[in-house]
Protein backbone atom coordinates (compact mmCIF):
# COMPACT_ATOMS: atom_id res chain seq x y z
CA UNK A 1 0.00 0.00 0.00
CA UNK A 2 1.03 3.96 -0.33
CA UNK A 3 -0.28 6.85 1.13
CA UNK A 4 -1.45 7.95 4.91
CA UNK A 5 -4.46 9.58 5.33
CA UNK A 6 -2.89 10.96 8.64
CA UNK A 7 -1.21 14.47 8.89
CA UNK A 8 1.50 14.08 11.52
CA UNK A 9 2.83 17.74 11.53
CA UNK A 10 6.86 15.88 11.32
CA UNK A 11 5.89 13.20 8.72
CA UNK A 12 7.33 13.97 5.44
CA UNK A 13 5.48 10.96 3.83
CA UNK A 14 2.37 12.45 2.86
CA UNK A 15 5.13 14.57 0.38
CA UNK A 16 6.28 11.71 -1.30
CA UNK A 17 3.51 8.84 -1.17
CA UNK A 18 0.06 10.86 -0.51
CA UNK A 19 -2.34 11.20 1.99
CA UNK A 20 -4.88 8.89 -0.43
CA UNK A 21 -4.05 5.38 0.78
CA UNK A 22 -3.87 3.26 -2.28
CA UNK A 23 -3.67 -1.01 -2.30
CA UNK A 24 -2.58 -3.26 -4.36
CA UNK A 25 -4.60 -6.53 -5.38
CA UNK A 26 -3.84 -9.22 -2.97
CA UNK A 27 -2.74 -11.69 -5.41
CA UNK A 28 -0.25 -9.27 -7.34
CA UNK A 29 1.16 -8.69 -3.41
CA UNK A 30 1.53 -12.10 -3.30
CA UNK A 31 3.05 -12.81 -6.16
CA UNK A 32 5.74 -10.20 -5.95
CA UNK A 33 6.75 -12.42 -2.29
CA UNK A 34 6.95 -15.50 -4.27
CA UNK A 35 9.10 -14.16 -6.88
CA UNK A 36 11.27 -12.15 -4.58
CA UNK A 37 11.71 -16.09 -2.83
CA UNK A 38 11.87 -17.71 -5.77
CA UNK A 39 14.69 -14.78 -7.20
CA UNK A 40 17.16 -13.86 -4.40
CA UNK A 41 16.30 -17.00 -1.87
CA UNK A 42 14.80 -14.65 -0.01
CA UNK A 43 14.07 -16.29 3.54
CA UNK A 44 13.06 -12.59 5.41
CA UNK A 45 11.29 -9.86 4.10
CA UNK A 46 10.31 -6.43 5.59
CA UNK A 47 7.09 -4.99 4.11
CA UNK A 48 7.66 -0.91 4.70
CA UNK A 49 4.31 0.70 3.84
CA UNK A 50 3.31 3.64 5.20
CA UNK A 51 0.21 1.78 6.79
CA UNK A 52 0.10 -1.16 6.68
CA UNK A 53 -3.12 -1.56 8.57
CA UNK A 54 -5.20 1.13 7.66
CA UNK A 55 -7.60 -1.06 6.50
CA UNK A 56 -7.40 -4.44 8.66
CA UNK A 57 -9.43 -6.40 6.71
CA UNK A 58 -7.04 -6.43 3.56
CA UNK A 59 -4.45 -7.10 6.57
CA UNK A 60 -6.28 -10.12 7.38
CA UNK A 61 -6.89 -11.47 4.24
CA UNK A 62 -3.15 -10.85 3.16
CA UNK A 63 -1.63 -12.49 5.97
CA UNK A 64 -3.94 -15.23 5.44
CA UNK A 65 -2.90 -15.98 2.07
CA UNK A 66 0.26 -16.19 3.12
CA UNK A 67 -0.66 -18.21 5.66
CA UNK A 68 -2.42 -21.19 3.15
CA UNK A 69 0.36 -21.16 0.94
CA UNK A 70 3.02 -21.67 3.27
CA UNK A 71 5.21 -18.22 2.88
CA UNK A 72 6.15 -17.70 6.44
CA UNK A 73 8.85 -14.91 5.34
CA UNK A 74 7.33 -11.24 6.24
CA UNK A 75 9.07 -10.68 9.34
CA UNK A 76 8.60 -6.93 9.84
CA UNK A 77 5.72 -4.28 9.26
CA UNK A 78 4.80 -0.35 10.00
CA UNK A 79 1.81 0.43 11.54
CA UNK A 80 -0.60 2.62 13.93
CA UNK A 81 -1.53 1.48 17.66
CA UNK A 82 -4.97 2.79 17.59
CA UNK A 83 -6.14 0.38 14.29
CA UNK A 84 -4.11 -2.48 15.68
CA UNK A 85 -6.38 -2.43 19.02
CA UNK A 86 -9.60 -1.73 16.80
CA UNK A 87 -9.06 -4.77 15.75
CA UNK A 88 -7.04 -6.99 17.76
CA UNK A 89 -6.92 -10.35 16.03
CA UNK A 90 -5.12 -8.90 13.68
CA UNK A 91 -1.75 -9.65 15.85
CA UNK A 92 -2.55 -13.12 15.78
CA UNK A 93 -3.01 -13.91 12.48
CA UNK A 94 0.18 -11.79 11.52
CA UNK A 95 1.99 -13.73 13.99
CA UNK A 96 1.08 -17.12 12.66
CA UNK A 97 2.09 -15.56 9.18
CA UNK A 98 5.52 -15.14 10.32
CA UNK A 99 5.52 -11.75 11.38
CA UNK A 100 8.24 -11.10 14.66
CA UNK A 101 8.08 -7.14 14.98
CA UNK A 102 5.86 -4.50 14.34
CA UNK A 103 7.17 -0.54 14.15
CA UNK A 104 4.27 1.86 16.03
CA UNK A 105 5.07 5.27 16.46
CA UNK A 106 3.94 6.20 19.94
CA UNK A 107 6.02 9.47 20.37
CA UNK A 108 4.96 10.74 23.72
CA UNK A 109 2.71 9.49 26.54
CA UNK A 110 1.83 13.58 26.50
CA UNK A 111 -1.49 13.90 25.15
CA UNK A 112 -0.83 17.97 24.76
CA UNK A 113 2.28 16.62 22.45
CA UNK A 114 0.74 14.53 20.81
CA UNK A 115 -2.21 17.46 19.88
CA UNK A 116 1.26 19.67 19.32
CA UNK A 117 2.30 16.66 16.75
CA UNK A 118 -1.21 16.66 15.25
CA UNK A 119 -0.99 12.75 15.63
CA UNK A 120 -5.17 12.46 14.40
CA UNK A 121 -7.19 8.93 14.93
CA UNK A 122 -6.92 7.65 18.50
CA UNK A 123 -3.26 8.10 19.09
CA UNK A 124 -2.98 8.20 22.69
CA UNK A 125 -1.27 7.07 26.19
CA UNK A 126 -4.20 3.84 26.70
CA UNK A 127 -3.54 2.46 23.05
CA UNK A 128 -0.05 2.72 22.87
CA UNK A 129 0.14 0.48 26.14
CA UNK A 130 -2.52 -1.79 24.76
CA UNK A 131 -0.62 -2.00 21.69
CA UNK A 132 2.67 -2.93 23.07
CA UNK A 133 1.03 -5.24 25.23
CA UNK A 134 -1.29 -6.95 22.09
CA UNK A 135 2.06 -8.01 20.60
CA UNK A 136 3.67 -8.94 23.62
CA UNK A 137 0.99 -11.49 23.70
CA UNK A 138 1.52 -12.56 20.26
CA UNK A 139 5.43 -13.12 20.72
CA UNK A 140 5.64 -9.98 18.35
CA UNK A 141 8.11 -7.21 18.92
CA UNK A 142 7.46 -3.69 19.24
CA UNK A 143 10.20 -1.34 17.50
CA UNK A 144 8.37 1.80 19.33
CA UNK A 145 9.56 5.48 17.97
CA UNK A 146 9.89 7.93 20.44
CA UNK A 147 10.30 11.80 19.65
CA UNK A 148 11.72 14.60 21.71
CA UNK A 149 12.33 18.48 21.28
CA UNK A 150 9.03 19.23 20.65
CA UNK A 151 9.22 23.46 20.66
CA UNK A 152 7.50 23.72 24.16
CA UNK A 153 8.33 20.43 25.46
CA UNK A 154 10.26 20.33 29.20
CA UNK A 155 12.93 18.17 30.64
CA UNK A 156 10.05 16.84 32.96
CA UNK A 157 7.83 16.14 29.29
CA UNK A 158 11.65 14.35 28.01
CA UNK A 159 11.85 12.53 30.97
CA UNK A 160 8.48 11.10 31.30
CA UNK A 161 9.01 9.47 27.78
CA UNK A 162 12.15 7.92 28.62
CA UNK A 163 10.14 6.74 31.95
CA UNK A 164 7.11 5.60 29.81
CA UNK A 165 9.06 4.00 27.14
CA UNK A 166 11.00 1.63 29.91
CA UNK A 167 7.28 0.93 31.58
CA UNK A 168 5.61 -0.47 28.65
CA UNK A 169 8.98 -1.75 28.00
CA UNK A 170 8.84 -2.37 23.87
CA UNK A 171 11.72 -4.47 22.24
CA UNK A 172 13.46 -1.95 20.69
CA UNK A 173 12.91 1.18 21.95
CA UNK A 174 14.06 4.44 19.35
CA UNK A 175 14.49 7.66 20.24
CA UNK A 176 14.64 11.09 18.48
CA UNK A 177 15.06 15.07 17.79
CA UNK A 178 11.95 16.18 16.72
CA UNK A 179 13.13 16.79 12.47
CA UNK A 180 11.67 19.93 10.50
CA UNK A 181 11.72 18.25 7.17
CA UNK A 182 11.64 20.78 3.97
CA UNK A 183 7.49 20.99 3.46
CA UNK A 184 6.11 19.36 5.70
CA UNK A 185 3.76 21.43 8.37
CA UNK A 186 6.50 21.42 11.28
CA UNK A 187 9.13 23.22 8.85
CA UNK A 188 6.94 26.13 8.27
CA UNK A 189 5.76 25.97 11.93
CA UNK A 190 9.58 26.84 12.77
CA UNK A 191 11.09 27.45 9.93
CA UNK A 192 12.15 31.21 11.52
CA UNK A 193 13.83 29.39 14.66
CA UNK A 194 15.78 26.88 11.98
CA UNK A 195 19.57 27.25 13.21
CA UNK A 196 20.92 25.12 10.48
CA UNK A 197 20.53 24.13 7.02
CA UNK A 198 23.62 21.40 6.98
CA UNK A 199 21.40 18.56 5.51
CA UNK A 200 23.61 15.99 7.27
CA UNK A 201 22.69 16.70 10.71
CA UNK A 202 18.81 16.22 9.72
CA UNK A 203 18.90 12.76 11.05
CA UNK A 204 16.96 12.87 13.78
CA UNK A 205 20.20 12.72 16.23
CA UNK A 206 20.84 16.48 16.10
CA UNK A 207 19.17 19.48 17.21
CA UNK A 208 18.51 21.76 14.12
CA UNK A 209 15.72 24.49 15.11
CA UNK A 210 15.59 26.52 18.87
CA UNK A 211 12.94 25.08 21.01
CA UNK A 212 12.54 27.16 24.43
CA UNK A 213 14.12 25.37 27.00
CA UNK A 214 17.02 23.26 25.45
CA UNK A 215 20.30 24.37 23.66
CA UNK A 216 21.01 22.14 20.67
CA UNK A 217 24.04 20.27 22.64
CA UNK A 218 21.68 19.67 25.46
CA UNK A 219 19.22 18.09 23.48
CA UNK A 220 21.18 16.28 22.13
CA UNK A 221 22.70 14.56 25.42
CA UNK A 222 19.45 14.31 26.53
CA UNK A 223 18.91 11.96 23.79
CA UNK A 224 21.99 9.79 24.05
CA UNK A 225 21.34 9.54 28.26
CA UNK A 226 17.75 8.46 26.66
CA UNK A 227 19.15 5.18 24.97
CA UNK A 228 21.66 4.79 27.72
CA UNK A 229 19.03 4.68 30.31
CA UNK A 230 16.57 2.53 28.15
CA UNK A 231 19.04 0.17 26.95
CA UNK A 232 21.66 -0.26 30.09
CA UNK A 233 18.86 -1.97 32.16
CA UNK A 234 20.46 -5.39 33.42
CA UNK A 235 17.66 -7.19 32.38
CA UNK A 236 17.24 -6.03 29.05
CA UNK A 237 20.88 -6.96 28.29
CA UNK A 238 20.67 -10.34 29.35
CA UNK A 239 16.93 -11.01 27.48
CA UNK A 240 19.36 -9.78 24.14
CA UNK A 241 21.68 -12.08 24.87
CA UNK A 242 19.40 -14.78 25.76
CA UNK A 243 16.28 -14.50 23.69
CA UNK A 244 15.97 -16.95 20.31
CA UNK A 245 17.17 -15.86 17.22
CA UNK A 246 16.43 -12.38 15.74
CA UNK A 247 16.79 -11.55 11.81
CA UNK A 248 18.76 -14.75 11.84
CA UNK A 249 21.67 -13.63 13.28
CA UNK A 250 23.20 -15.83 16.23
CA UNK A 251 23.22 -14.80 19.82
CA UNK A 252 26.95 -14.83 19.90
CA UNK A 253 26.75 -12.33 16.76
CA UNK A 254 24.00 -10.20 19.08
CA UNK A 255 26.30 -10.06 22.41
CA UNK A 256 29.07 -8.56 20.35
CA UNK A 257 26.19 -6.12 18.58
CA UNK A 258 25.56 -5.32 22.23
CA UNK A 259 29.01 -4.94 23.86
CA UNK A 260 29.75 -2.63 20.75
CA UNK A 261 26.38 -0.38 20.94
CA UNK A 262 27.27 0.17 24.77
CA UNK A 263 30.37 0.87 24.31
CA UNK A 264 29.70 3.68 21.86
CA UNK A 265 26.79 5.06 24.38
CA UNK A 266 29.21 5.46 27.35
CA UNK A 267 32.03 7.37 25.31
CA UNK A 268 29.39 9.87 23.95
CA UNK A 269 27.32 10.20 27.69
Amino acid sequence: TRGCPYGCSFCDVHLLSGKRFRTRSIENTVREIEEIITKYSAERILIIDDIINFKNERLIELFETLIKRDLPVVRWVMGRSDHLVKKPETAEIMAKAGVRQMFIGIESPNERILKAYKKGGKASLDYSIKAVELLKQNDIETWGAFLMGEPSETEEDIKNTIEFAKFINPGIAQFSILTPYPGTDLWFDVESKIITKDWNKYDAMHSVFKTENFGPEELEQILRKAYMDFYRQPKRILKEIFKGEHYGRPNLKKIFEILKALKIVFQHA
